[in-house]
Order: structure tokens, then sequence, then C-alpha cells
């Protein structure tokens, strides 16, 4: 199932934490979202998985729009990184 984020922007109050976001994941592909702290990774995942709602734009499974789809709806589920998943040495 491809994954399609269009024009995704995301405001929390006045700040804007994500600003037209384009992303394209085709079926069978592997992708992975890096950055800083506070740099709207895990907005965009909340998002994807329809637990927040983008401000601007869309977001699409397999060419269908699922952007006023609840979350259950989606069907889609991802992990939060924790503390056992990563060595202690990341937090160093």
């Amino acid at each position: 199932m491809s994954i399609e984020i269009n024009h995704v922007t995301k405001y929390f109050d006045r700040t804007e934490v994500l600003h037209d976001v384009n992303l394209t994941v085709n079926s069978g592909e592997m992708m992975a979202l890096l950055g800083p702290s506070g740099s709207g990774k895990t907005t965009l995942l909340r998002i994807i998985a329809g637990l927040e709602h983008q401000t601007e734009g869309k977001i699409c499974f397999a060419g269908q729009d699922v952007s006023r789809l609840h979350a259950r709806e989606r069907k889609v589920g991802f992990c939060f990184p924790t503390l056992c998943t990563v060595s202690p040495y990341d937090g160093i």
C-alpha cells in the first residue's frame, strides 16, 4: 500500500510544526524519518495514523484520501521509541 502526504501543514495554536510536507512511500518501500527533537517526526506519524489531524493538506493510502477517517478505520499502527528499544549509549 502506498502512502502519499500532500501539502500537509500542522499548527498547534499559532505555532507551525509542519510546513507543506510532501512525501510518497510506494508499496514495498521502507522509509525512515530523521531529525532533531521537536522537528515534527512524531507529529507526522500521528497524522498518518489518524491520531492527530493536519491543519492543511491530505493523506492518501493507495490513492484513497483518508484524511478524515478515524484512526480505527485507517488500520495503520506504529511504535513509539522507548528506552527498552534503544541502547544505553544512545542517551549519552
